[in-house]
C-alpha cells in the first residue's frame, strides 16, 4: 500500500491551486472585457471639463462616414463592464492604405472600478478607411471602423474681430471698422470640433478690388481637437490704415512658405477696415 505524507500533499496541492487561480483570473478578465462596445459619432453629450468618464455620456449623431474638409474630428464612446480596479484603456485609430496600416490617432483613458463609460475625441487628416481599436493590457477588447471621404461642402467657422473676450469666451465689441492703433482680439467659433492641434492666424492687406495684395503677419496658436471656440490671449494692433483680411489656416497651409494669399482652403476668414 502506498501512502502520501502531508508534505507531499502540500506540494501536490500548490500547482493545482495555481492553475485554478489563473483560470479564475482569466475568466474574470474575460468577463470584464466581454460586451465592450465602441460607438463612433460626431459629438458626445454629458461631457465634463477635465473628465473622460461619466455615467451620463451619450453618443450624438452616430456615424461611420465622415468628410474631410478642414474641421476634421470624430468622437468615440466606449461602454464596458466595470473593472475590479483602476485600469488603463488605450484607444487608437489606424488608417488602411495600399502600403499597409498606419497609426493615425492614439489616446489613453484611466477608468476607475465603477466606471462603465468613457470617451475620447480623435482627429483625421487623410481620406480612407480607419479602424478604431480599444486595448487593455495589450489585448484587443473592441474595435469599429469608419470611412473618411472628400467633403463637397467643407464646414467653416466664423472669425470675428472684437475689443475683448468675456469669461465665457464670447466676443465683446465686435466690429468691422476700428481706428488705427486700436488693440483688438481675434475670435473664432465653429459648428463642431475644430479638429486641429495648431492653427495659424494669417493677415493680408487687400486692394480696392478685394483681393489679397500683400502679406502682413502670420502667427501660430496651439488648440485642442475638441475646441469649437477660441480666441487669441493677447491683443493685436493694426498700425496703418487700410483694408485687411484675417484667415485661420490649418497647420499645413499656415506653416507653408506660400504667402500669396487669396486662399480657397481656409478654416475661417473675415475682413476689417482700419481708419
Amino acid at each position: 500500500m502506498y501512502f502520501i505524507c502531508q508534505s507531499q500533499l502540500r506540494y501536490l496541492f500548490f500547482p493545482v491551486f495555481l492553475i485554478l487561480l489563473l483560470a479564475i483570473t482569466f475568466q474574470t478578465a474575460q468577463a470584464q472585457t466581454k460586451g465592450t462596445k465602441i460607438t463612433i459619432c460626431q459629438e458626445i453629450e454629458g461631457r465634463k471639463p477635465g473628465e473622460n468618464t461619466g455615467a451620463g455620456l451619450r453618443a450624438i449623431k452616430p456615424t461611420n462616414m465622415f468628410e474631410l474638409g478642414g474641421l476634421d474630428s470624430f468622437a468615440i464612446l466606449l461602454e464596458f463592464p466595470p473593472f475590479n480596479e483602476p485600469t488603463r484603456i488605450n484607444i487608437e485609430a489606424f488608417r488602411s492604405s495600399d502600403a499597409g496600416e498606419f497609426k493615425a490617432f492614439g489616446d489613453a483613458i484611466i477608468v476607475s472600478r465603477t466606471d462603465t463609460k468613457a470617451y475620447v475625441i480623435g482627429t483625421f487628416s487623410q481620406l480612407g478607411k480607419y479602424t478604431v481599436k480599444a486595448t487593455c493590457d495589450d489585448k484587443l477588447i473592441a474595435q469599429e471602423t469608419f470611412t473618411v471621404a472628400t467633403s463637397t461642402n467643407p464646414p467653416r467657422g466664423i472669425l470675428s474681430i472684437c475689443k475683448d473676450v468675456d469669461n465665457n469666451l464670447n466676443p465683446v465689441g465686435t466690429a468691422t471698422v476700428f481706428p488705427s492703433g486700436t488693440p483688438v482680439k481675434f475670435h473664432a467659433t465653429f459648428p463642431r470640433h475644430n479638429g486641429q492641434r495648431f492653427i495659424f492666424w494669417t493677415i493680408f492687406k487687400i486692394d480696392k478690388d478685394g483681393k489679397d495684395e500683400s502679406y502682413v503677419d502670420n502667427f501660430q496658436m496651439s488648440v485642442k481637437a475638441e475646441w469649437k471656440t477660441f480666441a487669441i490671449d493677447d491683443t493685436y494692433t493694426f498700425s496703418e490704415p487700410g483694408q485687411y483680411r484675417v484667415y485661420i489656416l490649418d497647420y499645413e497651409q499656415g506653416n507653408s512658405s506660400d504667402k500669396s494669399g487669396n486662399y480657397d482652403k481656409y478654416l475661417a476668414k473675415t475682413d476689417i477696415t482700419i481708419k
